[in-house]
């Protein structure tokens, strides 16, 4: 803020940055605003503020790598099977929902499977991880290249803290036949 006539008043936003994970509670902050300049400016104005950190449930969803390398799918299909793994990142506990995958063709299936995140109401506990499957079956004569395939987790908050959503994609590569 600058060249603030004497006697005049001014609005400043001061905006704190809340690290994920950081613990739930209230945090106190001194602000201070000093004039400098002038022939003799007023005296330092601390203010004391609350921040409140509320409680919430955060998530990362991350496919475990290696990804799978091109399928050629022949009678019957293919098989690819990607993990995924869920992390809580946020400063509480949350209960979780693995979403239906998206971007599935006509014809291919994807199922999840093998889960071990927990079940309503039992929480995800803040840091904790789990992981779960998707079992993607491609049928034979699938087109070739790549398809991303969207895989989604949800946790659920208490009011004011929002439902947080994690997003990931597995990915099937299609083996391209080409013509002899």
């Amino acid at each position: 803020l600058t060249n603030l006539a004497a006697g005049a008043t001014a609005a400043v936003t001061v905006t704190y940055s809340v690290p994920s994970g950081t613990t739930q509670g209230a945090y106190q902050a001194t602000i201070t605003a000093q004039a400098v300049g002038g022939a003799s400016p007023p005296a330092v104005a601390p203010r004391n503020v609350t921040v409140n950190v509320t409680g919430g449930a955060a998530l990362a969803l991350a496919p475990n790598l290696p990804l799978p390398g091109p399928v050629t799918p022949g009678p019957g299909g293919a098989v690819v099977t990607f993990t995924n793994t869920l992390t809580n990142t946020g400063n509480a506990g949350g209960a979780v929902q693995i979403n239906p995958v998206t971007g599935v063709p006509a014809g291919w299936s994807a199922t999840i499977l093998n889960s071990t995140c927990p079940v309503t109401p039992t929480l995800l506990a803040q840091s904790a991880s789990c992981a779960f499957d998707v079992e993607v079956t491609v049928p034979q004569g699938a087109a070739g290249g790549a398809v991303p395939l969207g895989v989604s987790a949800t946790v659920f908050n208490t009011s004011p803290t929002p439902n947080v959503t994690a997003t990931a994609l597995n990915t099937v590569t299609v083996a391209i036949a080409r013509g002899l």
